[in-house]
């Protein structure tokens, strides 16, 4: 259900993008359109979003389509594009990361960022869990097709983090000021987690 959503979602949102860029290019009687600097735009999410995507947000076409706001760059630019409605960002596609609100503009429901440098690539999803009433966010980090790591949110209660180490998930704790797991009850940073489970398959891969 939570992926299928995401679909329409991405979907719905897609088209009116492409419509979008249509209106703003060719000045169309369907859309109202004008030149000004996004960040200091009456959309208070377009302007929290557009912090650090580079000097295009400075010089920016913005288009009302119907309900939406296309904001795409007022000259050159690389197919940069942010979609907004109701004065919340959804779509924001920006060089090489790509991220997708739900309607409320709150909550991220898919973050790419496919360049190279700290952190990075990395894909993130959320989905919903309708029996536990949470909201799961799956980090997948290197973008290799592996969720490494996840949180997970449910309402009324502390928000849970897990490092999937050897095919089991592992939740963070702390301890005074450190943080890290707990492997067959000592506890341990997850990268000595995965190195203490690393050694027990060595003698097993070598029989």
């Amino acid at each position: 259900m939570a992926a299928k959503t995401l679909w329409n979602l991405n979907a719905a949102v897609l088209l009116v993008a492409i419509a979008g860029i249509g209106s703003c290019a060719r000045g169309s009687a369907m859309s109202r359109c004008r030149i000004g600097d996004l960040t200091a735009s009456s959309n208070p999410e377009g302007s929290k979003l557009s912090q650090g995507l580079g000097p295009w947000v400075k010089r920016v076409r913005e288009c009302d389509v119907g309900e939406y706001r296309i904001d795409v760059p007022a000259e050159g630019g690389h197919a940069e594009i942010m979609v907004s409605r109701n004065g919340h960002a959804l779509f924001l596609s920006a060089g090489e990361t790509t991220i997708v609100m739900d309607s409320s503009g709150r909550r991220v429901l898919f973050d790419a960022v496919l360049a190279e440098g700290v952190g990075a690539p990395s894909i993130s999803y959320a989905t919903y869990v309708r029996s536990t009433d949470a909201w799961v966010e799956n980090v997948d980090l290197g973008a290799d097709g592996t969720v490494d790591y996840r949180t997970t949110e449910t309402a009324g209660g502390p928000t849970k983090r897990e490092f999937s180490v050897d095919q089991r998930w592992l939740e963070m704790v702390r301890r005074g000021d450190r943080e890290g797991v707990v492997l067959d009850g000592e506890f341990m940073t997850v990268a000595a987690a995965r190195e203490r489970l690393a050694a027990k398959r060595k003698p097993e891969a070598d029989r």
